[in-house]
């Protein structure tokens, strides 16, 4: 004989009920910016509007940028799960307008959150601006993909300006993800390093005319970390000095330690100034380890006297230095120099074509266990 509890058989449907609700995934809402009081193509300013859509947003929710024009005039902070998302360069525009404020989006301690499918206008922007500026604690889990960073007017001067400005200063940012993404006039794609960066990809970007250093991995910092960055596969066209730089920004500098640093399959073709570099990578205090440059095209036109690859100690006075080096498969002409190496103490080096009639230095009292080789 069977005896059913009806207490027991409530209790239990009670209890797969709750259970059901629980491992169901709550959908994700998607928040208008207009819904928020942001209006198109009307010049007023959409800043407060943008900032209570990201603060009403929950993790796994989607802020939309609808087709128009949509002005910011201060910085507006991001929120952590969130993905800030346009309809696509041309279409979903956020100009900066006004006088204050260097930074249109904030990033502060922000966790898994994504940015994409935007033009940010910088016509008329002033120098040392910046459309997404990491500030503060670090951030982890981040991907920028799919936008657009153009001067449209663009005639040159200005000064420095930024995309992506990695300067968290409390602590390292993670696993940051910049793909896809095309940047026009005077502006860089990434500049700073703070903190430090631990975890970078930087793919598939097209930059133009970028002023100074088009993708850059630097800080003003003394005893920081970088590593398992990868900068692949991106275009670089017509940059005033550098296509990529990693290493400490000025003199004052020391920079910290630098390791698992990849450049490879990028394409950097013309320059605007005398002196320039394709690749150019200073020496941190700490070292600067496990570095390889792999499969790069390099046409230094458009320069008097353009270095391709640069590996160099100036900041250091001859006291920093590069090790487990491997630079291979490289492509340059127009160059005046090819491979130069300063205080690398470890490399490999095959099959580099470099047009040149100096295509490679590397001075024995300055260098140890250079390697030529057929393969790397």
């Amino acid at each position: 004989m069977v005896i059913f509890d009806r207490n027991f058989r409530t209790a239990f449907a009670a209890t797969l009920l709750a259970t059901a609700f629980q491992s169901s995934p709550t959908l994700a809402a998607q928040l208008d910016i207009r819904e928020f009081g942001a209006r198109a193509d009307d010049g007023r300013d959409d800043s407060a509007a943008i900032e209570r859509a990201l603060r009403r947003a929950r993790p796994g929710d989607t802020v939309r940028i609808p087709t128009g024009v949509f002005d910011v005039s201060r910085a507006v902070r991001m929120s952590s799960g969130v993905t800030l998302a346009g309809q696509g360069c041309g279409r979903s525009v956020l100009r900066r307008t006004g006088q204050s404020g260097q930074i249109m989006f904030r990033f502060e301690g922000v966790q898994s959150a994504a940015v994409r499918g935007i033009e940010f206008s910088y016509n008329g922007a002033p120098q040392f601006y910046r459309a997404i500026g990491f500030r503060g604690r670090g951030s982890s889990n981040i991907t920028v993909s799919d936008n657009c960073f153009f001067e449209r007017n663009f005639r040159g001067g200005r000064g420095d300006r930024w995309a992506i400005e990695l300067s968290a200063t409390d602590s390292p940012s993670r696993n940051i993800t910049i793909t896809g993404n095309e940047v026009r006039g005077n502006v860089q794609l990434t500049a700073g390093g703070g903190a430090g960066v631990i975890g970078a990809r930087i793919a598939y970007n097209r930059v133009i005319n970028a002023r100074a250093n088009a993708i850059a991995i630097s800080t003003l910092g003394d005893r920081v970390e970088f590593r398992d960055i990868a900068i692949t596969n991106n275009t670089i066209e017509t940059p005033t000095a550098i296509g990529v730089f990693i290493g400490p920004d000025q003199p004052s500098a020391a920079g910290g330690r630098f390791s698992n640093i990849t450049i490879a399959n990028n394409r950097i073709t013309g320059f605007r100034n005398r002196y320039t570099y394709g690749i150019f990578l200073r020496a941190p205090i700490d070292g600067m380890s496990s570095v390889t440059i792999t499969g790069n095209e390099i046409d230094g036109r458009g320069s008097a006297e353009p270095i391709a690859i640069r590996l160099l100690d100036d900041h250091g006075r001859g006291t920093r230095r590069f090790s487990d080096v491997r630079i291979c498969s490289n492509a340059a002409r127009n160059v005046g120099r090819g491979v130069w190496l300063q205080r690398v103490f470890g490399a490999r080096l095959a099959d580099n074509r470099m047009q040149t009639s100096r295509p490679l230095i590397a001075a024995s009292d300055e260098n140890r266990d250079i390697v030529t080789t057929d393969r790397c």
